[in-house]
């Protein structure tokens, strides 16, 4: 017979295993994340909490939080993004290139192209997460 915690321990599976595919494959775009007046503002100037925060809420966060830390990097914690990851560096300040984060969130590294769940940054959530690093990937703004 099947109790609540068998589900829970199936759902925790089904979570594990989402988060950790063998091999990414590219997403569909989901919805805007920033409604168009929030997204024409980060042209301007890009601000980690009105901007760039509310983009890792919904496209990162279900597999990089304090309770999944994919790859043990957890986005919700701001000073994990300036440290080394098993592959290199998360986040390189004015350096968006070299910036693990953009390389996998617009596809630049295929095999580990992310979200792994879930829909795709639009392009317009990927130039502001690269315009923030660009600008110096402050947290405090």
């Amino acid at each position: 017979m099947i109790n609540s915690r068998h589900i829970l321990v199936l759902a925790s599976v089904i979570t594990l295993v989402a988060c950790h595919p063998p091999e990414a494959e590219t997403r569909p775009q989901g919805i805007p994340v920033l409604g168009p007046k929030v997204e024409k503002a980060a042209l301007r100037e890009v601000s980690y909490i009105k901007h760039v925060q509310p983009v890792l809420r919904e496209r990162c966060y279900h597999c990089h939080s304090a309770t999944v830390a994919s790859g043990g990097w957890n986005m919700e914690d701001v000073s994990q993004f300036y440290t080394k990851g098993s592959k290199g560096k998360r986040v390189v300040p004015f350096h968006p290139e070299q910036s693990l984060m953009t390389q996998f969130i617009s596809g630049g590294n295929h095999r580990n192209t992310m979200p792994a769940v879930g829909n795709s940054p639009t392009e317009n959530e990927i130039a502001i997460l690269n315009r923030w690093i660009k600008a110096g990937a402050k947290t405090n703004n």
